[in-house]
């Protein structure tokens, strides 16, 4: 007898950091999750860095596309795209985001 809390599954872990390159803060950040087909592009979820070392994480579902873009104060700064394929067993994908302000 296999439980199904212990079959193998895929998972994907997004983790990075918000690179502050500046003098400002970072606390009123944003990043905000798409999912992307063809058709159309669906808000998941927004996440949060932490606002004192710009840190963050968040779990992906496998088998689909994202966009996934950040803010600062309400304001674009950076955008990706980012495929997660079925079978890809467990991975972790890791960033660094450069944050220079906004012009």
């Amino acid at each position: 007898v296999t439980f199904p809390q212990n079959e193998p599954h895929d998972i994907t872990v997004f983790v990075g950091k918000i690179m502050n390159r500046t003098t400002g803060n970072i606390k009123n950040n944003k990043i905000t999750v798409y999912s992307v087909t063809k058709k159309e592009e669906k808000k998941i979820f927004d996440a949060n860095a932490n606002p004192e070392n710009g840190k963050f994480g968040f779990e992906l579902e496998v088998g689909k596309s994202y966009k996934i873009a950040y803010y600062v104060n309400d304001r674009l700064f950076y955008t990706e795209f980012v495929e997660v394929p079925y079978l890809c067993g467990k991975k972790v994908l890791t960033r660094e985001i450069p944050y220079e302000g906004i012009k």
